[in-house]
């Protein structure tokens, strides 16, 4: 924005806090991914800050206004960078490279989106395979056949039960598998922290 730093604006903190929760496990989440293979959980975040064209520049002694909006998307990535890492609040996170980690969109300009797109590419190149328990895989996929067959957007946390024990996963490994495919494979939201919403798995994201 124009006015003041950055750092001064809880406004933007408490959007972009927002926003990482929904990939972040919180209290009981990570009492329970402390008993397991906790590098499972890791997650590589990409912040696109939009309207880049709308930084104010107007105070900038260079001529180049578009050298001084990269510079000053690289101060509001340095700040970002050393305020998650400060607030110890989102562990599971990798803060990445400030080239991989923050980037500058003016929405007006279709170089930037290409660009945009190029590092997601470029991202998920970089990411190591792992291996996922088939019965996870199974799982997964007839949770997503059973929603859209009862043209559910969310499933019961007992249903989701039932289901995990045909697909071989036993009620104990429920949670661990849930936050998996929350955190790492992006196919549903489950927050077992959240009264009002642990009992659900939610298959439409525009639930939320």
């Amino acid at each position: 924005g124009s006015e003041g730093s950055w750092d001064d604006s809880y406004i933007v903190k408490d959007i972009i806090s927002h926003a990482l929760s929904s990939f972040v496990p919180q209290k009981e989440t990570t009492a329970i991914l402390s008993q397991n293979d906790t590098t499972l959980f890791k997650c590589k975040i990409l912040l696109v800050g939009t309207h880049k064209d709308k930084l104010d520049v107007s105070q900038s002694p260079h001529e180049d206004k578009e050298r001084c909006k990269k510079e000053k998307i690289i101060i509001i990535a340095e700040q970002l960078k050393d305020w998650l890492n400060q607030s110890k609040a989102f562990p599971f996170i990798e803060v990445s490279c400030i080239q991989n980690f923050i980037t500058g969109v003016d929405n007006n300009d279709e170089k930037d989106i290409v660009s945009v797109k190029k590092k997601i590419e470029e991202m998920i190149s970089q990411l190591d395979s792992e291996d996922i328990p088939a019965p996870w895989l199974v799982f997964d996929f007839v949770l997503h056949k059973y929603a859209k067959s009862k043209e559910l957007r969310k499933i019961g946390k007992r249903d989701c039960m039932d289901i995990a024990r045909r697909c071989g996963i036993k009620d104990d490994q429920l949670d661990v598998v849930l936050h998996y495919l929350h955190l790492n494979a992006g196919t549903l939201l489950y927050y077992s922290d959240i009264p009002i919403l642990k009992e659900y798995v939610i298959i439409d994201f525009q639930l939320i």
